[in-house]
């Protein structure tokens, strides 16, 4: 059974509770708590649902990608991905190694991005406290770095980053789940102290 008042399995007809040491008679006709309540009880009561998204689907997935858009950029496989007839050659020969070097050095940095993604999910699964701080810092280097890259490539290529409202719109996103995420964490920083 677990003990309502801390969590704690215990075996039947526990006289007391060896977490917490509060006497049990008076509490062995309670119904035992699920597990979702449990849950709750360890986290002091707050409900972390999104919180566990994260960390075993959202963190990982965003590595993922990140993964696929560092290894397309770096080798240029992204320009041939696009469907649009256009080999890397063909783009770099137009544009010239400018726009080579820029895709290079966005490739290794979203590699880099994506190993403090998988570094940032274990440090928040374990309630490592700075594991918010460091989630906190891979959102917003993930916006400088896009946000870079598109300066870059504007003043490399003349294309101008507003002229395809896709990046608009991730630089938007992303923004806008920062500050989602930076409400919800601030209600759960307390729980971050390991």
């Amino acid at each position: 059974m677990y003990y309502p008042n801390c969590g704690t399995q215990m075996p039947e007809g526990s006289a007391f509770c060896t977490e917490c040491g509060t006497s049990l008679p008076q509490i062995q006709d309670v119904k035992p708590l699920r597990l979702t309540e449990v849950r709750q009880l360890e986290y002091g009561g707050m409900p972390m649902k999104w919180y566990n998204f994260n960390i075993y689907f959202r963190l990982w997935v965003s590595a993922a990608l990140l993964l696929y858009n560092g290894i397309s950029m770096a080798t240029g496989f992204v320009y041939e991905a696009a469907g649009n007839g256009m080999s890397a050659a063909f783009v770099y020969g137009y544009y010239g190694n400018g726009l080579q070097v820029l895709d290079i050095l966005y490739g290794l940095l979203a590699l880099a991005l994506a190993a403090g993604l998988v570094y940032t999910r274990f440090r928040l699964a374990k309630l490592r406290a700075n594991a918010v701080k460091c989630y906190f810092a891979a959102l917003a280097v993930n916006i400088v770095l896009l946000i870079v890259y598109l300066i870059g490539v504007w003043a490399v290529t003349g294309i101008a980053p507003w002229a395809d409202i896709s990046n608009i719109s991730n630089i938007a996103g992303a923004g806008i789940m920062l500050c989602i995420e930076l409400a919800y964490y601030k209600k759960r920083k307390h729980l971050f102290v390991n």
